[in-house]
């Protein structure tokens, strides 16, 4: 296989309200034990990619808290390496904080690869995707660039102000479109792009002359019409979060055995930073039906679909319905929550009925106490 390197692009990644408010939404917890990167950069590592770099818009402090030296995340430890790409010059400026700046700042990155490949995804869309064929697609269409998508049935609610693609019956792809949910269907650019490095850093050169606000996003709309850009499609499970409550109702998704196992795939591990936490207790009267619950918790109380987190303690009494409550949370006697999302170290202490809905989770931020 050609020698490939990845690049994480964290400036396409939406925001998902007061839970990414002080970290990333790659480094938000997911599932009670991982964090959203934990997936873009394991598929990266099964597909034998081990040089990665992460372009980083902000929050900083809370990917290298997780990150710690990267070796968790790597197969090859000895020649695999794990890099931070941060814009300080534009770090704090909306408007030029974006991937092709970023690239720019940090060139230096690109130039020392050997790679002649790069391969781009985001932390927003979860799946587990094996690179590799779709790397062999690429260098078979003879294009330099190669978008993947997954057709979905139902973009009038799903993938809103993601892109579209549209293309002609070779694959070569005519035109880039937001999704502003007016189509019943259409083909999702999952923002994983599969692209020659020295494309790669004409487009930057090119979009860096065009204006300072383009994005790679922008800059592979306005070529398309005459660059050859190949579409590859994607039927793996995807899911992708823009908000607080597709956070909450695709995380719950996923206590469903048949979509847990089209996400955690055999032979696919899913890399994490570990924690030497004990075994989860469960008290005499405690009752869990359908849910995740992570090493460290104590569980007196009753959880019904719901992802608890780690060294998170639930009193005997409680009940925890269609809510995620995050690592180091307390939930005290006789408490109802339902769909609720509980930040770090929170504390429900006073507040005997919390209760949210589908589309507004009531949230509780880190370590307030209620």
């Amino acid at each position: 296989m050609e020698k490939v390197i990845g690049l994480l692009n964290l400036h396409c990644d939406r925001d998902l309200g007061a839970l990414t408010a002080k970290r990333s939404i790659a480094s938000t917890s997911f599932l009670g034990r991982y964090a959203f990167l934990d997936f873009p950069l394991s598929n990266f590592a099964n597909s034998d990619i081990d040089v990665v770099g992460i372009l980083v818009r902000d929050s900083l402090r809370s990917l290298i808290r997780h990150l710690g030296s990267g070796h968790s995340f790597m197969d090859n430890t000895k020649l695999g390496s794990i890099t931070m790409l941060y814009d300080e010059p534009y770090a704090h400026n909306l408007g030029y904080n974006n991937d092709i700046n970023n690239l720019l700042e940090n060139k230096w990155f690109l130039d020392n690869s050997s790679a002649t490949t790069v391969v781009i995804a985001p932390s927003s869309m979860i799946c587990s995707i094996d690179y590799r064929p779709y790397i062999e697609k690429h260098l078979q269409s003879g294009s330099r660039i190669s978008m993947i998508y997954a057709p979905n049935q139902d973009t009038k609610n799903h993938f809103i102000d993601c892109d579209l693609l549209s293309f002609d019956s070779t694959g070569r792809v005519q035109s880039i479109t937001r999704n502003r949910g007016n189509t019943e269907k259409g083909d999702v650019f999952l923002n994983m792009i599969i692209i020659e490095k020295e494309m790669l850093n004409s487009l930057i050169q090119y979009a860096s002359k065009t204006s300072s606000f383009f994005t790679l996003r922008d800059t592979l709309a306005y070529v398309c019409k005459e660059i050859k850009i190949f579409s590859i499609p994607c039927d793996n499970l995807v899911y992708y979060f823009d908000s607080l409550s597709s956070y909450l109702n695709q995380s719950l998704d996923l206590l469903n055995p048949q979509n847990f196992n089209k996400l955690f795939v055999p032979h696919w591990p899913i890399y994490t930073k570990t924690y030497d936490t004990p075994p989860v207790i469960y008290g005499d009267k405690s009752e869990v039906k359908n849910s995740f619950i992570a090493n460290g918790a104590h569980i007196e109380g009753k959880v019904i679909n719901s992802i608890i987190g780690r060294d998170v303690y639930i009193k005997e009494g409680a009940e925890i319905r269609n809510s995620i409550i995050f690592s180091n949370g307390i939930v005290s006697e006789n408490t109802f929550l339902d769909h609720v999302i509980c930040d770090k170290e929170a504390q429900i202490l006073y507040s005997k009925k919390l209760v949210g809905k589908e589309d507004e989770p009531f949230f509780i931020r880190r370590e307030n106490i209620v």
